[in-house]
């Protein structure tokens, strides 16, 4: 999955990836929350569509959201039990928060381009194309992987891994 983007990184180089957890290995929680029955239900929407439903969502939601999110440490979480995206609890405010959640509420209910993966894979993933110091863990908002690119004289041309040579004109590494 990440072998053609190794070859771009410096000799050391840091990668860092970040995906979506699977359903087997996220919380079972947001059963209850109702975003997992919304996506089934809007998974084939178009993307306009969606976003114009997102929007009128969040702008019926936003009033009794703002009161909501007064409640010492749950408010913003129980927002994004009811559908609504907030980013109040790390100081953002007035109308970059109401901007933010329209598009972070369509983000989370759009599922068209969602890949989720597991722990296990996006391991494999590293390894494969040969990083390491792999560190892949759950994060904040899905898997979230680290590694490093070794250095030169693990990369010459008659180890197993890419070159050290940079890409050639059309993308591919030589």
């Amino acid at each position: 999955m990440y072998e053609d983007h190794v070859p771009l990184l410096a000799c050391s180089g840091c990668f860092c990836a970040l995906r979506m957890a699977a359903v087997a290995d996220q919380d079972r929680g947001q059963v209850l929350t109702g975003r997992l029955p919304a996506r089934l239900w809007i998974w084939r929407m178009e993307p306009e569509r969606l976003y114009r439903l997102t929007r009128r969502w969040v702008d019926l939601m936003w009033p009794l959201c703002a009161v909501i999110r007064r409640i010492p440490r749950i408010g913003p979480s129980i927002n994004w039990r009811l559908l609504v995206a907030d980013y109040s609890a790390w100081g953002v405010q007035g109308a970059i928060l109401k901007e933010w959640a329209y598009l972070d509420t369509f983000d989370m209910l759009g599922p068209r381009y969602d890949a989720p993966q597991t722990l296990r894979t996006m391991q494999r993933w590293f390894v494969e194309a040969g990083l390491t110091d792999v560190d892949v863990r759950y994060g904040h908002n899905g898997i979230e992987g680290r590694a490093t690119r070794p250095n030169a004289a693990m990369w010459s041309t008659g180890s197993s891994g890419p070159s050290n040579d940079p890409p050639s004109p059309g993308g591919v590494a030589g």
